[in-house]
């Protein structure tokens, strides 16, 4: 409950310069409990809140969708470059990702993700 914005679960209740930087993980213990048959920690439209926010941010305002998601979006739209994580792209974590957006009912979010990864994984890096 400390975490939620509104929009999305911040990184943290610090004060630091990025304790409201939009991480593309945040959902993951959610995705991870659901996929165990537990069922979801945090409510499914704060939920699913959160998920546009990443995929609008850390996907569709990174490298024009193509790379996957970044790990780390500032709420102004850059990235943040707060740690070299931030920065990066994981490839773990943006499956993970478009998988917490399947459960969530986002498919075309979902394949959208995950074509930049496979983008990355195969063409770019490959």
């Amino acid at each position: 409950e400390a975490l939620w914005n509104g929009e999305y679960f911040n990184y943290d209740n610090s004060q630091s310069s990025h304790f409201d930087s939009i991480q593309a993980d945040q959902l993951a213990g959610n995705w991870y409990s659901i996929s165990c048959g537990l069922g979801g920690i945090v409510a499914y439209d704060e939920a699913r809140s959160a998920a546009s926010k990443i995929f609008n941010f850390n996907v569709l305002q990174f490298k024009d969708a193509t790379l996957g998601a970044v790990n780390g979006m500032r709420p102004n739209g850059t990235v943040d470059k707060s740690c070299l994580q931030s920065k990066e792209v994981w490839i773990g974590t943006t499956y993970a990702f478009a998988a917490a957006m399947v459960q969530l009912g986002m498919l075309d979010e979902a394949w959208k993700t995950i074509e930049g990864i496979i983008n990355t994984t195969y063409h770019v890096m490959g």
